[in-house]
């Protein structure tokens, strides 16, 4: 299905950052993919973006402001092009005041451990899982790993349709390398080129199963290469479809270029 026209979305300035969320959707860190978008990706791709149509940007990461010179001239890039600009992520390491957090963390005992329970004792609430919600979360990536703990495996069959998640663009992202990443669907990328054709299978392998046959073609086409589903179950359809990308890029890595960038499946999750 290819993809005609983009409202809303963002741009991956880059993959590092000084921190390793547990929560981190695109599993960035300090060990993450170097580089950082340059001013000629940058024009290429806001130009494109507003061809199909987007409207607005946000500009995130990794954490953008570990390039400052090229964080600016993103910025221009994105008003040069008449796209509104609409925020810009940051984990805020960069702030040296604490202030904002204070009346929060001064209810804990800085020389106690707290899991989920005790953190639910304290506050009155599901802290983890309200803060999960307010800030729009989605449990892919490393977030995959608090899914794992907190959630229900159960024995689960992948629809042969078309993927529903694929097929929404309202808030979908590109990286600094030139790909469009579908909205939470990180691990696969289409080069921006590409957008608004059919997409040739040879290239895409993965996403094409994904847009025509759903998880279970995919499924099909992974234990073909000698994938088992795991007898215990998955907490989610997006966990079963994760573990077999990951599967894809170790049995195969030659034959599915669309699972990318390859570090991401490398991490520990």
């Amino acid at each position: 299905m290819p993809i005609k026209r983009l409202s809303s979305g963002g741009i991956i300035a880059n993959y590092q950052c000084p921190a390793a969320c547990g929560h981190c959707l695109y599993g960035c860190s300090p060990a993450a993919q170097p580089g950082y978008i340059d001013e000629p990706m940058a024009a290429k791709l806001c130009g494109q973006l507003r061809r199909l149509g987007c409207q607005g940007l946000h500009i995130g990461g990794g954490e953008p402001f570990l390039n400052i010179k090229g964080l600016i001239g993103l910025i221009k890039a994105i008003r040069g092009s008449g796209i509104s600009l609409e925020y810009i992520e940051t984990n805020a390491a960069w702030i040296t005041g604490d202030e904002r957090y204070l009346p929060l963390l001064g209810r804990l005992d800085p020389g106690k451990t707290y899991d989920g329970q005790a953190l639910k004792e304290v506050f009155g609430y599901d802290v983890q899982w309200q803060c999960a919600q307010e800030y729009g979360m989605r449990f892919g990536g490393r977030a995959l790993n608090l899914l794992r703990k907190y959630g229900e495996r159960k024995p689960i069959t992948p629809p042969s349709k078309p993927c529903s998640e694929l097929q929404n663009t309202g808030h979908f992202h590109v990286d600094y390398l030139g790909r469009y990443i579908p909205p939470g669907c990180t691990g696969m990328g289409i080069l921006l080129e590409d957008l608004g054709n059919e997409l040739d299978p040879a290239s895409y392998p993965v996403l094409s199963r994904l847009y025509k046959q759903g998880l279970g073609g995919l499924l099909e086409h992974a234990q073909e290469l000698g994938y088992v589903l795991n007898p215990g179950g998955y907490v989610s359809k997006c966990e079963l479809c994760f573990d077999i990308r990951k599967y894809l890029v170790s049995a195969d890595r030659r034959g599915h270029p669309d699972l990318t960038p390859e570090r991401f499946y490398m991490q520990d999750f």
